[in-house]
């Protein structure tokens, strides 16, 4: 029979889990962002410097051609402008940075939450208080936090090494915890 301890330690592990999961994806969808940033002020500045050659090499041409080139690359600068006031990775990639240190901390507070719940004199109906105010903030933080991608998912998954799935098995967060809060650690330990 589980008792109201192991229950609620089953409880504070899942949710230690998805926040676990959830920051890395954010910080994946930083790292993704902060790339795009990047990759579009090189793009940025190679679509202005040929903008720049092609309308100064052109004239001393005058040729129609030389006209029509020169337009073309105006024309390809001031495109890329427009989408990148549009988008901005950059802003995008500080909201994720914000997003994965709040998640940082919950998932902090919740470790210490575990080690609590696996007390043997754990004080269970303060650990559930603290765990209502850690699921108050967690929903806080998550709806104000931008959307991740599938591409950050699985770099994500990666990362922590597990599959695709948002359950996860005692080993799958045990691989996440410190060892002395892992639950296989503490069954072999009484063993011995």
């Amino acid at each position: 029979m589980v008792t109201e301890q192991q229950q609620l330690l089953s409880t504070v592990r899942e949710i230690y889990g998805r926040v676990a999961w959830t920051h890395k994806t954010h910080e994946k969808q930083r790292e993704l962002s902060s790339y795009r940033y990047k990759r579009d002020n090189w793009i940025n500045v190679v679509l202005t410097s040929l903008t720049t050659i092609v309308v100064i090499a052109s004239i001393p041409l005058g040729t129609v051609w030389a006209t029509v080139i020169s337009g073309f690359f105006a024309f390809a600068t001031t495109l890329f402008a427009v989408y990148r006031l549009s988008f901005s990775p950059e802003n995008e990639a500080q909201a994720h940075r914000q997003t994965a240190k709040a998640l940082l901390i919950e998932r902090d507070r919740l470790v210490l939450l575990i080690e609590r719940s696996m007390s043997p004199s754990a004080d269970i109906p303060e650990i559930r208080r603290e765990l209502s105010k850690a699921v108050n903030r967690l929903g806080r933080i998550y709806s104000y936090a931008p959307d991740t991608s599938s591409p950050a998912y699985i770099l994500a998954s990666r990362a922590l090494k597990s599959s695709e799935e948002l359950t996860f098995s005692t080993a799958e967060i045990d691989a996440l915890l410190p060892p002395e809060l892992r639950l296989h650690n503490k069954s072999s330990n009484s063993q011995t």
